[in-house]
């Protein structure tokens, strides 16, 4: 009965323990196949431990990528707070408009956030997904 209270109150947080998520999960499924999907078909926001439905992003929802660190990361952070949902990393840069290499330092922006406590990483098989803290 203890397990089964400590298991009902992670759960009321959000947090739920699959035993086969590649098939009771709806959101792994839907994650494994936004990230699959061609850079055309992806969507804004992607499944966190909640199931949602994604709504395509629109060009015109894309903002200008910071010049700055300090404001790259503000942005990023606003992103994954702004979703309901886990996003991978090529989602989140998605969100953004811009030249040149910005991508490249988007993995260390994300580390950064976890590290301080304002994003989590989930790890499923070969998939890395980003959310909120």
């Amino acid at each position: 009965m203890a397990l089964n209270a400590r298991r009902a109150a992670d759960e009321a947080r959000g947090i739920v323990r699959w035993l086969r998520p590649e098939f009771q999960d709806p959101a792994h499924r839907t994650a494994h196949a936004a990230i699959a999907a061609p850079a055309e078909e992806r969507h804004g926001d992607q499944p966190t431990e909640s199931v949602g439905t994604p709504t395509p992003l629109a060009s015109t929802n894309r903002r200008a990528w910071p010049p700055e660190l300090p404001e790259q990361m503000r942005a990023t952070a606003e992103v994954l707070s702004s979703s309901a949902i886990a996003l991978s990393e090529t989602l989140i840069a998605d969100h953004f408009k811009g030249q040149g290499p910005w991508k490249k330092r988007l993995p260390q922006i994300l580390n950064t956030l976890e590290a301080v406590g304002r994003a989590n990483k989930i790890v499923r098989g070969t998939d890395t997904l980003w959310c909120r803290a």
